[in-house]
């Protein structure tokens, strides 16, 4: 146990290492996550929601649980769909960082692409860089759920604009987190969330087909690669488009 402690990037109390550490979490907890899943479908009372949220949270002492439900809903919630609210979150958000701590760290390298997305000047800088930095030797589930996820914007970002070498390297990023995070439904999530229209270069859809097969067939993941088969996104693989 005293080695979870060490390995554990939340205060002990946080809803987010209860369930690194496989504890049952405190009834706040549920309640954080009712409220962060009613903002997910609904912007009407959504200000008055959102300061419930961190004032529950807060009076919790738990700000790390705080700071990623309010990445999720930057992403997820209806009422961030505005560029100007979303880039005021991400203020909210930065004045709270500890930028020496090793959860900080991660959710800063989140917060760099959300940004740049919002604001619309391009991709954010140096994002595989640090990923690559962050992942070498990280176990965490939370900070590698992020990481992937961060990594699956930066990639989407990079393929509007064009640069499908760089959205590649981002993709394997992706995978290497999700594979570090011990869940073999995960890789495959870097490729599927992929948005591809079919415009892209033959050579990169059909790479990224490639991969997608083999972490779901080749997984044995049977649901998963008939869902990649049939509806997905192996109408790009080789033999497939050979026949279109």
């Amino acid at each position: 146990m005293a080695q979870d402690k060490v390995d554990n990037p939340f205060a002990p109390d946080s809803c987010l290492a209860a369930q690194s550490e496989g504890r049952r979490w405190l009834p706040y907890c549920d309640e954080a996550q009712a409220l962060h899943a009613g903002l997910t479908q609904r912007t009407r009372t959504a200000s008055i929601e959102l300061a419930q949220l961190k004032k529950l949270l807060l009076d919790a002492n738990d700000l790390s649980m705080w700071q990623f439900l309010s990445l999720s809903l930057a992403e997820r919630s209806p009422y961030y769909a505005s560029s100007q609210r979303k880039i005021a979150l991400m203020d909210e958000i930065e004045a709270t960082l500890n930028k020496d701590a090793r959860a900080d760290r991660f959710i800063a390298l989140a917060m760099r692409v959300i940004r740049a997305h919002a604001v619309g000047n391009g991709p954010a800088e140096n994002v595989i860089e640090d990923a690559t930095l962050l992942l070498e030797g990280e176990k965490n589930p939370h900070l590698l759920e992020m990481l992937s996820s961060t990594l699956i914007k930066h990639t989407n970002v990079l393929m509007t604009l064009g640069d499908y070498q760089a959205a590649m390297l981002s993709l394997q990023t992706c995978e290497k987190a999700s594979d570090a995070w011990g869940n073999p439904l995960m890789p495959q999530r870097c490729y599927n969330l992929a948005r591809l229209t079919g415009r892209e270069p033959a050579e990169f859809l059909q790479e990224v087909a490639k991969r997608e097969e083999m972490l779901t067939c080749g997984r044995d993941l049977t649901p998963l690669c008939n869902l990649f088969r049939k509806t997905g996104h192996g109408k790009y693989l080789v033999s497939n488009a050979a026949t279109d």
